[in-house]
């Protein structure tokens, strides 16, 4: 870090004092992402408000500096300041268009703003350059879980498409979730039940609820779907029960 910081002051305005206050504002950024548990919340927010400074002078020094941009929007997403997250964010796509990291950051960041349009565009970009650019980037699966990072991306979609009513694409992102398997397990069960039930698919909510509850029996969600389900297939009964665990868990 003090290396870093010398580097930087050496030769001011230079492209080798550039690179080093990129590489300080990733170690910030590492050590706000991946501080132990014992930090103080006030500890990881200055690591992160340090990174967003160290980035800020690699730009001013290179202004097409995408890397930087998208460090810059990490910080911001650190500090859950996201309109300047996916400012930055943009800027790196500008520099360059082929930059899959900053377009699922972007779309990570649309998504908490409830810009589920917007998220979609960004996800459905970061899934069309991911694989091109961790090859040509000589990242492989040792390095990177690619069917993790597959698997929350389209979940995420998936969710903005519920969101946005556009139930046919949400169970297609959640089957899609559910057939890597790798994370999401019970939530896309959960959520795809949402959207069988909203269009009317009554028997298969309940199925998906059934597996979503199987996998976490405390999942309030899911019994509220079934119990909706199995009332609009007349079985009071059984909705009544779904509906007072569900009261139960969300008391």
């Amino acid at each position: 870090k003090e290396y870093c910081r010398k580097g930087a002051e050496l030769q001011p305005s230079s492209f080798h004092s550039s690179i080093c206050w990129q590489r300080l504002g990733y170690i910030n950024m590492d050590e706000a992402t991946y501080s132990s548990k014992a930090s103080t919340e006030e500890a990881i927010k200055n690591s992160a408000l340090l990174a967003v400074d160290c980035f800020q002078k690699a730009i001013d020094i290179i202004s097409d500096d995408k890397d930087s941009y998208y460090g810059m929007g990490s910080a911001y997403y650190r500090l859950k300041k996201y309109v300047p997250a996916i400012k930055a964010y943009t800027k790196s796509t500008e520099h360059d268009p082929d930059f899959a990291p900053s377009f699922h950051g972007k779309g990570e960041c649309e998504l908490i703003l409830q810009k589920y349009l917007d998220a979609v565009e960004s996800f459905n970009k970061y899934l069309q350059l991911s694989e091109q650019y961790y090859t040509s980037h000589g990242v492989d699966s040792h390095q990177v879980d690619f069917g993790k990072i597959l698997c929350d991306t389209l979940y995420k979609r998936g969710f903005c498409y519920l969101e946005m009513g556009s139930y046919e694409a949400a169970i297609a992102d959640f089957s899609n979730v559910l057939e890597y398997g790798k994370i999401h397990k019970k939530e896309a069960h959960y959520y795809r039940s949402k959207c069988l039930f909203l269009s009317e698919r009554f028997k298969e909510a309940i199925e998906d609820a059934d597996e979503a509850i199987s996998l976490d029996p405390n999942m309030a969600g899911a019994f509220e779907v079934r119990s909706y389900s199995y009332t609009a297939l007349g079985n009071e009964e059984k909705a009544l029960e779904d509906f007072e665990r569900f009261n139960f868990l969300t008391a």
